[in-house]
């Protein structure tokens, strides 16, 4: 075991499997601090492959909360996946959904002869694009996109708190 004392908090990057093998090996040696994950370990997968373990586990999110659509891009996708006959919503679908309109916006500001160079440049134009509460910026020497952060926190019924 890589924590020999109990921990008030624990921060991990790493992918859901071996997240939860981790947790759940310290919550069976009476760990009870908090344990944080960057958003790529996958929060579904994690909640679902930690069950009764997933309390005190927080998760930073680079998207908005597909379950709580408070923030306008959060109810389009919200309206778009239920109108694709979709009614399940998850993290990665919105982060997918997300990108996909942003290389909309993107295909959409080269207006014709669409090609890989005028495509880049229209995405690098992109200054404080607003998806609805969703901004990304895109320079020459910017390709993050976005600096959103949020806060997901696991209960221990293993729901998604966000």
């Amino acid at each position: 075991m890589i924590v020999k004392k109990p921990a008030n908090a624990v921060f991990m990057v790493s992918a859901y499997k071996t997240s939860a093998a981790f947790i759940s090996a310290a919550r069976a040696i009476n760990s009870v601090g908090l344990f944080y994950n960057l958003s790529f370990v996958g929060t579904e997968a994690l909640v679902s492959e930690l069950k009764s373990d997933a309390r005190g586990v927080i998760v930073t999110q680079v998207v908005p909360s597909p379950y709580r659509a408070i923030k306008p891009a959060a109810q389009d996708y919200h309206i778009t996946m239920k109108a694709a006959g979709v009614d399940k919503v998850n993290y990665p679908s919105m982060e997918g959904y997300l990108g996909a309109r942003v290389l909309v916006e993107g295909i959409k500001r080269v207006r014709r002869d669409l090609n890989r160079e005028k495509l880049i440049s229209a995405l690098e134009g992109m200054d404080d694009y607003d998806l609805g509460g969703f901004k990304v910026n895109f320079s020459d020497s910017n390709h993050n996109g976005s600096r959103f952060i949020d806060i997901t926190i696991l209960d221990n019924t293993g729901k998604i708190r966000s």
